[in-house]
């Protein structure tokens, strides 16, 4: 595509005001491109229809129960043990969170599966966000760090790493358990690369803590099992990558 004079338009808002700021400065152009239109955000975001149609979205049960099945297989974590079972219908779920006016606690007899999860980007991020991704030695050391301070010897890590790069950082972690999910021959090609993602989401929601690394570093202490399959992880710290 090209033209002879273009003309840029920096827009975050609703997408009511967007059709306003396009009435008032777009009347005598014949051609629109929005570049990110998901920018715009509609006009119901954020209330409580939103937010209740986000809670009643559930994944696919048989990918739960794969899940499950790795879950007790591996990291000694079943939903009637962690304090996780939740209840078919979502209108009637109890939230898992306990909110006080200075701080968010589990509620009790809610407390996750006794592993750490990690979710730890590889492949285009590597070139991508070079900055943002760290070598799998400082991935390693914080890793290590956080498995003592839980005093937990499981680790489930969920990455696009390939399985040399998987190898390589349980050789920096020998004291600990390092699992990942491999999924089989007939899981890959009835669920594909979606579900299999689905997969690891949803065994790093049932961990005692979450560790994420991302390039905005956050520390977010949160009670473990989600209220929604769809909402982030309740207890995660997010790392900013560092290189060694």
């Amino acid at each position: 595509m090209s033209a002879e004079r273009v003309q840029c338009l920096s827009f975050h808002g609703r997408v009511s005001q967007l059709e306003t700021v396009l009435r008032q400065h777009c009347n005598t152009v014949r051609t629109v491109v929005f570049d990110h239109a998901e920018v715009a955000l509609h006009d119901t975001f954020g209330d409580r229809t939103y937010w209740n149609a986000r809670r009643s979205m559930r994944f696919n049960l048989a990918l739960h129960e794969l899940a499950a099945q790795f879950r007790r297989e591996y990291l000694n974590s079943t939903d009637e043990v962690d304090g996780t079972v939740r209840e078919f219908n979502w209108t009637i779920e109890k939230c898992f969170l306990s909110f006080t006016p200075s701080s968010i606690q589990p509620m009790e007899g809610t407390r996750g599966g006794p592993f750490l999860s990690v979710h730890l980007r590889r492949k285009d991020f590597l070139w991508g966000r070079p900055k943002d991704i760290p070598s799998l030695k400082s991935a390693s050391v914080q890793i290590d760090k956080l498995l003592r301070g839980l005093a937990l010897v499981k680790a489930f890590i969920a990455t696009d790493a390939p399985q040399e790069e998987f190898e390589e950082l349980q050789s920096y972690l020998p004291k600990y358990q390092l699992f990942r999910y491999t999924p089989s021959k007939t899981v890959k090609e009835t669920y594909k690369d979606g579900g299999v993602a689905i997969i690891d989401q949803i065994i790093c929601s049932h961990a005692r803590y979450c560790m994420n690394f991302n390039s905005r570093p956050r520390i977010e202490p949160r009670p473990p099992a989600q209220r929604s399959d769809t909402l982030p992880l309740d207890r995660q710290v997010t790392v900013k990558g560092q290189q060694s």
